[in-house]
């Protein structure tokens, strides 16, 4: 199977997965922080898998350049993916704020005192 075809399958299975436990809830506030949150889970744990490809890849390249370019550039999307992971919760909450949701961090529960 296509390595295309095998992430979109992934993928795939995990909205399947994650979406009806992070839809039920009582606000709008509640359903964009519990789908963020677990999509936020769901790729830390893809950009770890991610890491450890690309090491595997490194470590049997031994003198073939073509595995060592394979390597770096997982290496290279592990990081873009962490990278978007940290600003996706500046997305949500960005996006929080422009549709009215009250504070600055919306994933803080609701009566608790923000730090």
């Amino acid at each position: 199977m296509n390595q295309k075809n095998i992430f979109s399958a992934l993928i795939f299975i995990t909205l399947i997965a994650v979406v009806p436990f992070s839809v039920h809830a009582a606000t709008l506030q509640s359903v964009i922080c519990n789908l963020a949150r677990s999509l936020i889970q769901v790729g830390a744990g893809l950009s770890v898998i991610s890491f450890i490809v690309a090491g595997f890849l490194f470590l049997g390249a031994g003198a073939k350049p073509d595995l060592m370019n394979a390597g770096k550039m997982a290496l290279l999307s592990a990081v873009i993916g962490i990278a978007i992971l940290i600003l996706s919760f500046s997305a949500v909450t960005f996006t929080g704020n422009l549709l009215g949701l009250e504070g600055v961090n919306l994933c803080t529960p609701p009566g608790a005192v923000p730090d």
